[in-house]
């Protein structure tokens, strides 16, 4: 079995068991302009229905897709972003992260924990793109080495899924 037929035999146990949870409103495609049920797009991988394009999948709605239902458990959410250097552009990094964590209800772009995919337990490392951008600092760094730590600790798979716009 390939990477691809992995992917859609997964999707075919995610979406059953989790319809009843996704919200039921109707969304418009930012390319084609089609209106469209987010069931429909959701059984679809995110993908729309008549020019394909790929909507923007959150950190939470990857976790849902990857993992066995209610195989999650997240790590190292006491970890918070610190600014020694006080750095200020456009505002001040500590103005920003205050402002991200208030959005997202998340205190920093990666989520980081041990699920299992399919019955295979593994160490999960996830960027949310809603938390700057999926920006890497030294908090996100940290969760990541952590991760690795215990992946190799325990004799694990590890998965990282990167959502960041770079720069």
């Amino acid at each position: 079995m390939g990477f691809t037929d992995f992917l859609k035999n997964l999707k075919k146990t995610r979406v059953q068991s989790s319809e009843q949870d996704m919200p039921s409103h109707w969304i418009k495609c930012p390319k084609c302009n089609a209106l469209m049920y987010y069931k429909e797009v959701f059984s679809k991988n995110h993908v729309c229905l008549k020019c394909h394009y790929h909507f923007r999948m959150g950190a939470q709605d990857r976790l849902e897709f990857l993992c066995d239902p209610q195989s999650f458990i997240e790590f190292d959410q006491d970890l918070r972003p610190v600014d020694p250097l006080n750095f200020v552009d456009k505002e001040s990094y500590k103005q920003r992260v205050k402002k991200y964590q208030a959005k997202t209800g998340r205190p920093s772009a990666v989520i980081s924990g041990q699920g299992a995919i399919n019955g295979i337990g593994m160490q999960i490392v996830i960027f949310d793109f809603a938390f700057m951008g999926g920006s890497l600092g030294s908090v996100e760094g940290e969760k990541i080495v952590r991760a690795i730590q215990r992946a190799v600790s325990n004799s694990q798979a590890l998965l990282i899924v990167s959502a960041s716009r770079g720069g």
